[in-house]
């Protein structure tokens, strides 16, 4: 037990290592939002995507597509090897 307590207090003391206080923090940001008039610069960039681009079903489509293509070329070569070797039997006999 005592080496969780003496870790909880290391990391306490970690997190509580701060130049500004939190409220001066605060009061900063919001002065440099209003500043800036919204701070449009620090807007996330998913606000800006489509609705298609925010459910990523683009990047889904495109696996898909690329899935079907593999698949589809897959089976086609697998069954023109099986129509080889299906031939080279018969010769055979």
């Amino acid at each position: 037990m005592e080496l969780y307590r003496k870790e909880a207090q290391r990391r306490s003391k970690i997190m509580k290592d701060r130049q500004v206080k939190p409220l001066d923090n605060a009061v900063y940001w919001v002065e440099y939002v209003i500043r800036h008039n919204g701070a449009q610069h620090l807007r996330v960039a998913y606000l800006d995507l489509t609705w298609y681009q925010y459910y990523l079903l683009d990047v889904f489509a495109f696996i898909l597509v690329v899935l079907v293509g593999v698949y589809f070329a897959l089976k086609k070569a697998i069954s023109y090897w099986l129509r080889r070797i299906r031939k080279k039997k018969f010769k055979i006999i």
